[in-house]
């Protein structure tokens, strides 16, 4: 198998693998966020195929960023999935493990991200990830959303757009403006650095 960047040849295997993944009702948001991150980084999209090369197995998109506090740069992994039929095989702990390797050899401090569910809380643990608590998710303006919330505007529009009754990923707004975010699974963060860098924004759950 092998992985490699986002091309716009893959765009109909992609929105049908991650139609499988989260549901085809975000078909739109998919279809923005492959549109917007594909034109301005393709290669922060990551690829699986198959043994031929031919069939998309899996995917992850690792937006990086630059904390304001430490000034490190950091890596967010978002729309981690692999393809029903393929799971079970090990595919995503090998393909987590080796982006987080190269990610390590290019400098990054560490790693984050949202669980889909509390259920992967499990399969992400034995990969070095640890849960984690935020103030990002319980209040963030929607002006930082671009700084907090990478892909930046495609997340601030879709998430501004759910119904704070939303029972999967529930969002409410504030009066003056900003959005609360309540992940189910909270946030979990792999350190690439040895001791772990100290954020106001991540630390440990006790």
């Amino acid at each position: 198998m092998s992985s490699l960047p986002y091309s716009p040849r893959w765009r109909a295997q992609l929105l049908a693998l991650l139609d499988e993944a989260f549901g085809a009702e975000y078909r739109a948001y998919y279809v923005r966020q492959v549109e917007h991150w594909g034109r301005l980084a393709p290669e922060e999209m990551r690829l699986r195929t198959d043994e031929t090369g031919e069939r998309l197995v899996a995917y992850m998109l690792t937006a990086g960023y630059e904390t304001s506090e430490d000034h490190g740069r950091y890596a967010y992994l978002y729309c981690v999935c692999t393809l029903k039929s393929r799971r079970g095989e090990g595919i995503m702990s090998r393909f987590v493990r080796e982006e987080c390797r190269r990610l390590s050899e290019e400098g990054y401090h560490g790693v984050a991200l949202i669980p889909s569910s509390v259920g992967l809380v499990d399969f992400y643990a034995p990969l070095g990830f640890e849960q984690m608590e935020t103030p990002i998710y319980h209040s963030a303006p929607l002006s930082l959303a671009e700084t907090l919330l990478r892909p930046g505007w495609v997340v601030a529009d879709y998430l501004a757009s759910l119904p704070s009754s939303d029972p999967d990923y529930p969002v409410a707004s504030d009066a003056d403006g900003g959005i609360r975010l309540c992940p189910p699974a909270g946030w979990m963060f792999l350190s690439l650095r040895s001791p772990a860098p100290v954020s106001g924004l991540l630390q440990p759950l006790t």
